[in-house]
């Protein structure tokens, strides 16, 4: 993608107080970076919201105090070692880019409903158009690895504190936003070079819950619920205790359907608000459903102890009770709950009625991506590299098992081991298919063997191209043939 020059903006500190020079970088648009659904890093779009964030705060502390005004894809520039700045719209040179920016089409997305681009330059009009901007580009990207429950929460609860949208509590500066910003925890030293420049699942939103969403056909499992609760509501013309009881469970079993299965939770609740309130269960998962949609503004402790109660409730050993609750709290940020996802997962794990019901291994492979960010805070790399181990052995399919000796590859090359990263890629590429990210991660670990030539290096990659035609023009490989001169 071709590299332009654009006046920028550049802030220096004086004190408490910023004042704007003007400068000059070289770059690509976000607008024109984000086109055909780039495959990127997570912490490189990360560390860009970030960056974003940062610069936004500095604007809005130079001596106007007033905000940017053009928080929409043109108003960013990203260079080639991803650094951001703001385009500076009231340079004459930028006039082509300004006019662009004010397009209706291009702003009416980051604005509140009602306002209108150039008008007034308000904070909370930045405030909202950063938050579009998360959602901007975590749906125009494709993001690996996956975020981890606790940053899609994060970044949900962030973007619904921007806009208004499902919450009373709104940010009211960018000091508040930055402190709230998903920290990267997992830095790339040398890796990080390699995909620089090039995030599995679902983006930020409505992503939850992707594996359970493939458990058989969605539009089937509907129908079947939708038909058991008709059937159900029927049957109740009888006022009877009986008769609503069993009404309340046939609710309750659509609702967790859709909590679990389709990881639909508007719809889960609508079912669970059907069921009566002397229902325990039913109180604790519209509460649930409602947290996770953003209506519930409760702390992580509230939503603990609700959770709390479901564990010392009669149901608490159901599989499906187990499952919700250890999707929770993987989606909580402070590490106290790590040994909860460890005691739920390996309990859910050994269950008869998840060998029983879980036969293609999506629920298993969802509490095993807990386990292995649980088990890898807590420091415990035996216990990751177990996760990584047990789902090779699972009958998945190819796709899926690359997805796993990836993450697993990365692990291990991460914490020293490039020999045993290597072999994983090897396996992962000669045994399962292999993927693009499968053999970059391979070249790149070629690269730092010092019993390897160049010659080998390049011949592989020209191998890998055959399989998958466009490595040797991707960003990815160029970047390590500039760091390793090839």
């Amino acid at each position: 993608m071709e590299q332009k020059g654009y006046s920028v903006l550049k802030f220096v500190k004086h004190g408490n107080k910023y004042h704007v020079v003007m400068d000059y970088r070289q770059g690509i648009l976000m607008y024109d970076r984000m086109r055909g659904r780039p495959e990127l890093v997570k912490e490189q779009v990360m560390g860009w919201i970030l960056q974003i964030a940062e610069l936004l705060e500095n604007h809005h502390k130079c001596e106007r105090q007033e905000g940017y005004g053009y928080v929409n894809p043109y108003g960013f520039l990203i260079t080639e070692k991803d650094e951001i700045y703001l385009v500076d719209m009231s340079d004459e040179s930028n006039e082509e880019i300004k006019k662009r920016a004010e397009r209706r089409q291009n702003w009416s997305y980051f604005l509140p409903e009602g306002k209108v681009i150039g008008q007034k330059k308000d904070i909370e009009n930045d405030i909202y158009g950063f938050g579009k901007i998360i959602q901007f580009l975590f749906a125009q990207t494709d993001i690996y690895p996956a975020l981890s429950k606790a940053e899609e929460y994060a970044y949900l609860k962030m973007v619904h504190r921007c806009t208004g949208e499902n919450s009373k509590r709104t940010f009211q500066n960018f000091e508040q936003i930055r402190q709230k910003i998903p920290k990267i925890k997992r830095k790339k030293k040398i890796l990080s070079l390699l995909f620089a420049g090039s995030l599995c699942t679902a983006a930020l939103i409505g992503g939850l819950g992707n594996a359970l969403a493939r458990i058989g056909t969605e539009e089937k499992k509907e129908v079947r619920m939708k038909n058991v609760v008709k059937a159900s509501e029927e049957d109740a013309e009888d006022d009877s205790i009986e008769i609503w009881r069993q009404q309340d469970e046939i609710y309750m079993e659509a609702g967790l359907v859709y909590f679990l299965e389709l990881a639909d939770y508007a719809k889960a609740l609508e079912y669970f608000e059907k069921v009566s309130e002397a229902h325990e269960q039913g109180r604790q998962y519209r509460m649930l459903c409602r947290y996770l949609l953003g209506k519930e503004h409760k702390e992580e402790k509230e939503i603990g102890k609700v959770l709390q109660e479901l564990e010392e409730s009669k149901e608490a050993l159901k599989l499906q009770y187990m499952q919700s609750r250890i999707r929770i709290y993987a989606g909580f940020e402070k590490e106290d709950y790590k040994e909860k996802i460890i005691e739920l997962g390996e309990k859910i794990l050994s269950a008869t009625e998840l060998k029983r019901t879980d036969q293609e291994h999506f629920r298993e492979e969802e509490v095993r991506t807990y386990l292995e960010h649980a088990y890898e805070a807590k420091n415990q790399m035996e216990k990751v590299l177990e996760q990584y181990q047990e789902m090779e052995k699972k009958d998945i399919s190819f796709e899926r098992k690359r997805e796993w000796m990836y993450r697993w590859a990365e692990y291990l090359a991460e914490h020293g081991d490039l020999i045993g990263a290597k072999g994983i890629c090897e396996k992962g590429i000669g045994t399962y298919g292999g993927s693009e990210k499968l053999c970059m991660i391979h070249l790149e670990l070629l690269c730092r063997q010092p019993d390897i030539q160049k010659e080998e290096v390049i011949q592989k990659a020209k191998q890998y191209n055959m399989l998958f035609p466009g490595i040797l023009e991707s960003e990815d490989y160029i970047k390590i043939k500039e760091i390793y001169q090839l």
